[in-house]
């Protein structure tokens, strides 16, 4: 079994690991001249990103998790947002990013970072405040590629 600094490492690389996915799958939809995709991609991440930290100041200045006995998972939310993205775009994602977020959240939970009510909660309010950008998307985007 991987030490716990080992798993705080592996934990540490699956946001930028990700950022730098959509970054990629951006780069690669300019790069073949899909402005659309490019622009539609880069709007659905961006307002995910205004969703999951614009909760993460919420939460800090008014301690809605706090109320209830919980704590706000910035990294599940951010975690969340970025996997729907490249799901959308992707077919590969469509597999790939729910199991590895799955992973992850497990990582989570196996390193005492957060409950499962923690990130539950904050993937159950994300979730609902991002459908519409995610609808958007969905209903902007060509079809997506392997």
């Amino acid at each position: 079994m991987p030490s716990y600094q080992t798993l705080d490492t592996i934990a540490d690389a699956y946001l930028p690991v990700l950022g730098i996915l959509q970054l990629w799958l951006i780069v690669a939809a300019l790069r073949h001249k899909a402005w659309r995709q490019a622009a539609v991609l880069t709007v659905m991440v961006l307002g995910g990103l205004v969703i999951a930290y614009g909760l993460m100041f919420l939460d800090q200045t008014y301690l809605l998790w706090q109320r209830l006995g919980l704590d706000y998972s910035t990294h599940t939310a951010v975690a969340l947002v970025l996997v729907s993205a490249w799901a959308v775009c992707s077919q590969r994602g469509r597999i790939i990013g729910p199991l590895s977020l799955m992973l992850y959240c497990l990582l989570m939970l196996f390193q005492h970072y957060h409950t499962p009510a923690d990130i539950l909660s904050t993937a159950a309010i994300v979730g609902l405040l991002d459908m519409p950008v995610i609808r958007y998307t969905v209903r902007s985007l060509p079809p997506p590629r392997a």
